[in-house]
């Protein structure tokens, strides 16, 4: 197999497990509810604009959004200590326990793969996926 199948791979196996813990443990919203909240979650404490620009909707569909996500308690409103009118959106903690952080699986496999393969390896594999990692950053901002 080569190289790139095995990096589509396993993203396509990283996006299922992902989808599959958030879908189930969201009992209280919808999968757009979902989807949105994980959004939120993987831009890290994003304005409402920020948001909406992501999400490729308008500013009021994007608040009308956030303020279902609040009423629903998955997301908190951060005013902003400089400017009163913007607000950083953050996951509320209970979500992020209970469904994109949940402790186990991950650490489980990260453990097992310390046990087989030695130092040296494991080094060389944080060192190709964090280059990996910055060139799909620096890819990602040359898009935007």
């Amino acid at each position: 197999m080569k190289l790139e199948d095995r990096f589509f791979r396993l993203y396509r196996r990283l996006r299922l497990v992902s989808y599959r813990r958030l879908l189930r443990r969201t009992e209280k919203l919808s999968a757009a509810d979902a989807f949105a909240v994980d959004v939120i979650y993987l831009l890290e404490h994003p304005t409402l604009s920020q948001f909406a620009g992501t999400m490729g909707i308008s500013q009021p569909s994007a608040t009308y959004r956030v303020n279902e996500l609040v009423a629903k308690g998955a997301v908190e409103k951060l005013p902003s200590p400089r400017d009163r009118r913007e607000c950083r959106l953050q996951v509320g903690p209970q979500y992020i326990q209970q469904t994109l952080e949940a402790p186990g699986k991950f650490t489980r496999l990260l453990q097992q793969l310390t046990r087989h393969f030695s130092p040296e390896q494991l080094d060389t594999t944080a060192t190709v996926l964090d280059a990996f990692i910055t060139a799909l950053e620096q890819e990602e901002d040359m898009t935007q």
